[in-house]
């Protein structure tokens, strides 16, 4: 029970939860940042596949006798 020691562990638990809380958006949004990129590249390679699958799919099949 030392009352004079109690308002220095909050003053220090307050200003390690206000750094913490930026860091963890920070850290947040850079992973965020990573996996939604790495999804949105398989999309997009799944979309760029799809569309050279088409072309050669109208090439081949005689579409280019226009």
């Amino acid at each position: 029970m030392n009352p004079p020691d109690s308002p220095h562990h909050s003053q220090l638990g307050a200003t390690i939860g206000a750094v913490g809380g930026p860091i963890g958006i920070l850290a947040g949004g850079i992973i965020g940042g990573v996996i939604g990129g790495l999804v949105g590249s398989k999309i997009g390679q799944k979309a760029a596949n799809l569309v050279n699958d088409g072309m050669h799919a109208l090439i081949n099949s005689g579409g280019s006798q226009l």
